[in-house]
């Protein structure tokens, strides 16, 4: 409740003022929403914790992956694998081909440009409302739930770009997909949020590079990729016990 009302006036700003002209995808202004979530859990922890509410939050961003340079291999190139393989099956499938959405060369500028909404939006999913299920719940039942509420905050900028009724709901089931993926990696990953905010910004770098990512056929197979990845994640997430713990390897 405290995110979507903190991100109304982004939403309704947006309504009267357009976006900047050659904004990768065609994003609106209303994707300046993007501090919310880390302003909501700020204001949340200070409320149940009291002080030190940021240096809380951000410490979670320090843990080291114990497994080293695997997990940043994972949160690296994953997400532009399953984009590159979705493309590859579209063509396959008779779609025909398209230039780039933008050019390789601009990849790593990209990168800088998407991880401060990355950071932002994962310490506050991951870094505080993922904590704050109830510790009965399972780990994939989290997954789910946070990312229909992912899903449904970012209807509203979805909406305000333009995108068709069936792009929207491709989107939806992919990005529910991709919270199961995320919530693995933070798992299995050292439980630091530094590999979820790059893995979420390697999604924003991929969905910009791909030809035509507008196009509802083009989100349906970025999200059918990602929702194939989600599958052994789930298994994954379904067989952890509430402290995070694998109850059957893996």
């Amino acid at each position: 409740m405290v995110l979507f009302l903190l991100s109304l006036p982004v939403w309704v700003l947006a309504s009267f003022v357009e976006g900047p002209a050659g904004a990768p995808m065609g994003i609106p202004l209303s994707a300046l929403q993007f501090p919310m979530p880390l302003l909501a859990a700020l204001i949340l922890e200070r409320r149940d914790r009291g002080p030190g509410a940021a240096r809380r939050l951000f410490r979670t961003l320090l843990r080291l992956p114990p497994a080293g340079v695997r997990w940043w291999a994972i949160a690296v190139l994953l997400i532009p694998g399953l984009v590159l393989g979705a493309g590859v099956v579209h063509r396959l499938a008779g779609s025909p081909g398209g230039s780039l959405g933008a050019p390789l060369s601009a990849v790593p500028l990209l990168f800088l440009l998407f991880l401060p909404a990355g950071l932002a939006e994962e310490l506050g999913w991951m870094g505080f409302a993922y904590g704050r299920f109830r510790e009965d719940r399972g780990h994939l039942y989290r997954a789910l739930v946070l990312g229909v509420i992912w899903a449904a905050w970012h209807l509203v900028p979805l909406m305000q770009a333009g995108r068709a009724a069936t792009w929207i709901l491709a989107w939806t089931v992919g990005s529910v997909a991709l919270r199961v993926l995320i919530v693995w990696i933070y798992l299995d990953g050292g439980r630091t949020v530094l590999l979820p905010a790059v893995m979420h910004t390697m999604v924003n770098v991929s969905e910009s590079v791909y030809p035509d990512m507008t196009s509802p056929g083009s989100m349906t197979a970025v999200a059918a990729g990602f929702s194939v990845a989600a599958v052994p994640a789930a298994r994954r997430l379904a067989r952890l016990g509430a402290s995070g713990r694998a109850q059957t390897r893996w």
